[in-house]
């Protein structure tokens, strides 16, 4: 329902309570259960800030309409997202992983970003089975749980895709199950990015690297559905190729779109 094939083939504990949920400084507790995992992070609080903004748009929707479901979101250090009810857990980078390089920006504001931080945490998730979006994925349904479970069950890892004919993965809706197939990729994303894309996309990295284990049969890999992660939003007109194109979908419901809403209540409109 949520997802097609692609490929199938073949701790050191520092918590601290606040209001919002639980906190650790870098390393988790041994992952269980299944949950959301969210990046808002810089080299710049203010930068860590702006997109923190929009996690809690994202959450809050989320929430509001899944209850039950785990969200956790990795941030700066110091900053502590007073929102009760939102956030299970708040993870904190290390400061030796805020690295102050740049990455391209289609966003409006054009935001530095640079991508290292988050394949850092990805493989941190507190979740046996997480779903890691990016701050500005709308929740339009309430499916979320089912989403974790079917894409827990059936694949290593399965990922949201540039569109109906194109396999390359877009990197804002990332659905995995912590193991050591999925460890051993993103090890090999880390080191893919560092040698060929310090300063491009990391979408590129992880289809090599997670293709390249694929036809070993080193990991199964799968895509989500277009109704389960829709990206549709194009920001940046004057780039000739840009993933984020008008794509037809089945009459299903969609679950999450690629969205920046600017407040709790664009979100519910």
């Amino acid at each position: 329902m949520f997802l097609a094939c692609f490929a199938v083939v073949g701790v050191h504990r520092q918590w601290s309570q606040h209001t919002g949920g639980d906190a650790f400084e870098s390393n988790p507790p041994d992952p269980t259960g299944q949950g959301v995992l969210f990046f808002a992070y810089g080299s710049e609080t203010s930068t860590a800030e702006h997109y923190l903004e929009q996690v809690l748009v994202s959450a809050r929707r989320i929430k509001s309409l899944n209850p039950s479901t785990n969200i956790t979101v990795v941030t700066n250090p110091g900053i502590r997202p007073e929102v009760e009810g939102v956030f299970d857990v708040v993870v904190h980078v290390e400061e030796k992983h805020l690295y102050r390089g740049k990455q391209q920006s289609w966003g409006p504001k054009g935001l530095a970003r640079q991508w290292f931080t988050r394949l850092e945490y990805i493989s941190r998730s507190p979740y046996e089975v997480t779903l890691a979006l990016d701050s500005q994925a709308l929740c339009c349904g309430t499916s979320v749980e089912d989403i974790l479970t079917e894409g827990g069950e059936e694949f290593d890892i399965a990922f949201a895709v540039q569109g109906p004919r194109m396999l390359g993965p877009h990197n804002w809706a990332i659905l995995y199950r912590l193991n050591d197939r999925t460890r051993r990729l993103f090890d090999r994303w880390k080191s893919l990015q560092l040698a060929y894309a310090r300063s491009g996309s990391d979408q590129l990295t992880l289809h090599m690297a997670a293709g390249s284990l694929a036809l070993k049969g080193e990991l199964n890999v799968g895509v989500l559905a277009q109704n389960a992660a829709l990206a549709t939003v194009i920001y940046n007109r004057t780039v000739a190729e840009f993933p984020k194109t008008s794509t037809l979908v089945d009459p299903r419901p969609v679950h999450f779109v690629h969205y920046d809403a600017q407040s709790h209540e664009d979100a519910e409109a």
